[in-house]
């Protein structure tokens, strides 16, 4: 990055810390409402909490690894009691049972009070006409045209001294969503990142990597109350079984009598890496969901996906899953993918098999106390899509097994406890990961929460232990958040000066919603020890409509 460049960073950045308090008007503070990862699917994953807590698409996401790392992502869609939200880092160190903070304004998570009983008496009564006869919508032509969505703008910087190098990357995107624009009924969207990447090492010229993602862009008329019938046309997500991935191509779905969808999708599968590049890789699907008991208790579902590569057959995919809300406390998510393979394909036997599987269980058994269970499988599959592509040896005997636990409670309204633990093994190795973490609620004059954890993990090829320590505070017009993590890598049948390796980082956010949707992120992070010396500092504006 040129000199220039810094001093640009620099100011926005000193800008956006001391400015913004002076010139908001109408500001608020925020928060973090605490969840936890059901499931993982890509860059994917899946959230405890929904609507009901106050969650809406757009918010910022924070998860913390067992590992150490903070990754952001953002809240992609919400339904009453789950989220799902997009990360571009990977999470490799993702499961479920991970803790995270969903960052929201102020008062927003708290629980809406229950209506008063009604008091005024009915002006009239038509006893020939019931008290709830159905409402009549209007139709598409008589509704208006609604617009909204969100952009932002970022930089992230990092100077690397013990190298002599710097990273920096500038992020510009926008989620977009027209609806009823052709008085229809339907709904357009759009999502599209830039990422511009220029890396400066200590000798020779900078490289510089530009990207456009376009993660979404697709009009469609869904499946509402009053119509049976749903179609979508573009780049989407699979609506019905986002197991599918994301597709450039059309999917229709129906109502049946009995209430269940059923469907078809065809189009070309874009790479879930990079660009989202398409084109090698076709697909036709049919997927069927159904709701049963009320309130959407038990949600089962199945699809069949056919995929060719380069216009030769690939893959044979079946998928079974499993939402089940036992009771309003007990909630239980499984999924199965089975491959079936033929004989033409040489690293697998013919016929089924369980490519993955998984299980999750959450029970909250009071409002204070919870626990939940998971357990996974998985094997890789044989097929020429490039997404896939790892070792033959991997293909023919991968196989990778975990197993964990988590638990929480709040043992006073000031206080609660989290802990986690899981296995895994492979065909090589096995290993773990253990964390405890305690968090004292209303600090700081009772606008804050003060937290530490200690983490441990067992891997292949090293072993780590460590600690957090992390605190956020309503200050001005928005939030400052410290974070202090440090960790000890014991690297595995390693003989030398490096076997034992420290670390430790220190990082500072602030974190504002002003004026009229306008949402300001930045922070600053000093990361030290064996090996490490280095400092980053980045912000992002968003603007919500």
């Amino acid at each position: 990055m040129s000199l220039h460049s810094l001093r640009i960073a620099l100011c926005v950045f000193l800008l956006t810390l001391f400015g913004v308090p002076a010139v908001a008007r109408g500001e608020q503070d925020t928060e973090g409402i605490a969840v936890r990862v059901t499931a993982v699917d890509g860059q994917l994953v899946y959230l405890d909490l929904g609507a009901d807590a106050g969650i809406l698409r757009g918010d910022r996401v924070e998860l913390h690894t067992t590992g150490g790392k903070l990754l952001v992502g953002v809240v992609q869609t919400v339904s009453r009691q789950s989220a799902r939200a997009s990360f571009t880092d990977p999470l490799d160190e993702v499961d479920a049972g991970t803790v995270g903070e969903v960052i929201v304004p102020l008062g927003r998570g708290k629980k809406a009070p229950a209506h008063p009983p009604w008091s005024a008496p009915l002006e009239s009564v038509d006893e020939d006409v019931p008290l709830l006869a159905p409402a009549h919508g209007r139709a598409p032509a008589e509704r208006e045209r609604t617009f909204r969505g969100r952009v932002y703008t970022g930089l992230d910087r990092t100077d690397d001294s013990r190298f002599d190098q710097t990273d920096q990357t500038l992020a510009t995107g926008m989620d977009l969503e027209l609806g009823n624009p052709f008085r229809r009924g339907g709904e357009m969207r759009i999502s599209i990142d830039t990422f511009l990447r220029e890396v400066t090492p200590p000798t020779g010229p900078s490289t510089r990597d530009t990207r456009i993602r376009v993660d979404r862009a697709s009009y469609g008329v869904p499946l509402r109350r009053d119509t049976d019938t749903g179609s979508l046309y573009g780049r989407f997500l699979h609506t019905e079984f986002a197991e599918l991935g994301i597709v450039d191509g059309v999917e229709f779905v129906r109502r049946l009598g009995s209430g269940a969808h059923l469907g078809v999708s065809a189009g070309f599968l874009p790479l879930t890496v990079d660009q989202l590049s398409t084109g090698d890789d076709f697909e036709t699907s049919v997927f069927y969901r159904r709701s049963l008991g009320h309130a959407d208790r038990v949600v089962l579902g199945g699809a069949y996906q056919k995929t060719w590569h380069k216009g030769a057959a690939d893959r044979d995919l079946f998928l079974g899953k499993l939402d089940l809300r036992a009771t309003d406390r007990i909630f239980v998510r499984a999924g199965v993918w089975v491959d079936y393979y033929g004989a033409t394909d040489t690293l697998k036997s013919s016929g089924f098999e369980v490519t993955q599987a998984q299980l999750s269980t959450d029970w909250r058994a009071t409002d204070a106390t919870g626990l939940g269970l998971f357990a996974s499988q998985r094997r890789w599959p044989d097929v020429e899509m490039d997404a896939y592509r790892v070792s033959e040896d991997t293909i023919r005997d991968g196989l990778l097994r975990s197993l964990g636990g988590y638990a929480w409670t709040q043992p006073t309204e000031r206080t609660r406890i989290d802990g986690r633990a899981s296995a895994w093994k492979d065909q090589d190795d096995a290993g773990g990961s253990a964390s405890l973490r305690f968090t004292l609620r209303r600090v700081w004059s009772g606008r804050g929460d003060a937290s530490a954890e200690v983490f441990t993990t067992r891997g292949s090829f090293s072993d780590s232990n460590g600690w957090r320590l992390s605190t956020w505070r309503g200050l001005g017009p928005g939030t400052l958040r410290l974070y202090w993590s440090h960790s000890t890598q014991d690297q595995i049948d390693f003989v030398g000066t490096q076997s034992s390796l420290g670390r430790d980082s220190l990082r500072a956010s602030f974190d504002a919603t002003f004026g009229r949707g306008w949402d300001v992120s930045t922070y600053v992070e000093r990361s030290t020890g064996d090996e490490q010396d280095s400092t980053s500092l980045g912000f992002q504006l968003q603007r919500r409509f």
